[in-house]
């Protein structure tokens, strides 16, 4: 997703980076570009995921001209895929985030940008484990009552090892995962961003033990906590 906050909001304030940052002397380098990308639109702008920043640089040298993209939550990374010329397909659950979206990608061509909202159907509580991909869920506020079938099943109108690049950084993300390894071709990129969140890959690190993990752990843009982008390379 890696979507530009457009304003600031509570849970963003004035954080300064965490002390685990300076723990790390490899994250340094990056205190600056951090303090930049804090600046309102600064990721769209200058078209860069929301990813950590070690990420970011690995994905600049892995990027081809021409890849097939699919990505679970449109935002700044939908512009960075951009530049590569990219055949982007884009999922987005948020009206009012598509609607800002379609107007940074008025002027890109090869984005199919889908609004999906959540399923109708709602479910109890205890009908799933909300973390078990089967069950469709997100723990997000105002989303644990509903599903995201349709949202996460829109990959599967494409062919297996179709994709060069799956990006899942959106809602119901186990489920997404599960629905993507087969999507990816050989060599290609499957990302999960957050990974340090663990029921992210709880029940779904089985699909990607045949996977090749690079892990990369620190600062991002715009948030002071360290987190975990994974890039797993398909065999």
């Amino acid at each position: 997703m890696f979507r530009q906050v457009t304003k600031n909001l509570p849970f963003i304030g004035n954080r300064l980076p965490s002390f685990a940052i300076f723990r790390d002397p490899t994250q340094y380098k990056y205190l600056f570009a951090w303090f930049k990308s804090r600046g309102k639109d600064y990721l769209m702008e200058h078209r860069l995921p929301w990813l950590t920043f070690d990420a970011i640089r690995f994905l600049k040298y892995r990027a081809k001209e021409g890849s097939k993209v699919f990505e679970y939550g449109s935002g700044s990374s939908t512009l960075f895929w951009a530049t590569f010329n990219a055949d982007c397909t884009s999922i987005e659950h948020d009206p009012t985030w598509y609607a800002f979206m379609l107007r940074w990608l008025a002027a890109t061509e090869n984005v199919d940008l889908r609004l999906v909202p959540p399923d109708d159907e709602t479910v109890s509580s205890n009908e799933y484990d909300v973390d078990n991909p089967l069950s469709y869920r997100s723990r997000a506020v105002g989303f644990r009552q509903s599903t995201f079938r349709n949202y996460v099943s829109q990959i599967d109108e494409f062919p297996n090892g179709y994709f060069d690049v799956v990006l899942i950084d959106g809602r119901a993300r186990p489920s997404c995962i599960m629905h993507s390894v087969s999507k990816v071709k050989s060599g290609g990129m499957l990302i999960v961003d957050n990974a340090n969140v663990p029921r992210y890959l709880a029940y779904t690190n089985h699909y990607l033990e045949h996977f090749i993990l690079h892990r990369f752990n620190g600062l991002g843009p715009i948030n002071g906590a360290t987190s975990q982008t994974n890039v797993y390379i398909a065999p």
